[in-house]
């Protein structure tokens, strides 16, 4: 998991002086600099994109109740490979960060309005969305991926610009499965594979997944809060199939 991103505290700044003084010609040239921003932008993509294919890979290993000796060879050359790739996501991703944030502080400063500005702020929203993603897909982390999405929202705002019509959809999606509710919890059924349940309740928060032992048998729970307290709980089998459901009032 990637941590947050490094631009928005300077970009803020950036952004609360953008109304306090009129237009002037920029001082860098945001052609050239913005050329810089789209070839690490351009990188970080690629990578990232091979990240989630061994991520995806894996996850689909790791669901399987056994596997073949070729299987839990290919599983082990998996996770070393994501290890890797993971790393150099990592390095990409400061540098296209900060590459970025250097343009868009001067930028929003001196010409909010310029398209090289606009362009800038959309590969800033797809870097939002891409780290969204990792929260809500990765770590069920709805809260955090909702925060960085209405930041990028109010960026676009404060300049007066259309929000990209991906980032409000993937920021309703954040809102919807921030919280449970009763009529989705309803929708699960006894049988239903983690993906199927997945699809219905959003992914649990890491620290909400509990691995238990009921009569000698392994036993996954999800755990996943309603806005109004309750506490609604799913429980898998070893073969990652839902065999029972709970729905607790909050106090």
């Amino acid at each position: 998991m990637r941590a947050p991103m490094a631009v928005l505290g300077i970009i803020m700044v950036a952004l609360s002086a953008c109304g306090k003084k009129e237009e002037q010609k920029p001082q860098m040239d945001l052609k050239a600099q913005l050329g810089k921003v789209k070839a690490l932008h351009a990188q970080h993509l690629e990578k990232a994109q091979q990240v989630r294919a061994l991520r995806a890979e894996l996850a689909a290993l790791r669901e399987k109740p056994s596997l073949s000796s070729q299987e839990a060879q290919r599983k082990q050359a998996l996770e070393e490979q994501l290890k890797q790739a993971t790393k150099e996501l990592d390095q990409i991703f400061t540098d296209d960060q900060n590459e970025l944030a250097s343009f868009l502080n001067t930028a929003l400063n001196e010409a909010p309005q310029a398209p090289e500005t606009l362009e800038g702020l959309k590969l800033y929203a797809e870097d939002a969305m891409m780290n969204a993603r990792d929260f809500m897909n990765e770590a069920g982390d709805y809260r955090r991926a909702v925060e960085l999405l209405e930041t990028a929202q109010g960026y676009f705002e404060s300049v007066s610009a259309p929000v990209p019509t991906e980032l409000q959809a993937l920021l309703q999606e954040a809102r919807t499965f921030r919280h449970i509710t009763k009529e989705r919890f309803d929708q699960v059924q006894k049988g239903m594979t983690r993906q199927q349940v997945k699809a219905i309740t959003g992914t649990p928060l890491a620290l909400n997944v509990r691995e238990q032992e009921v009569k000698g048998k392994k036993v996954t729970v999800w755990l996943f809060r309603a806005e109004g307290g309750e506490i609604a709980s799913f429980f898998f089998d070893e073969k990652g199939k839902l065999y029972s459901k709970d729905w607790k009032a909050g106090k």
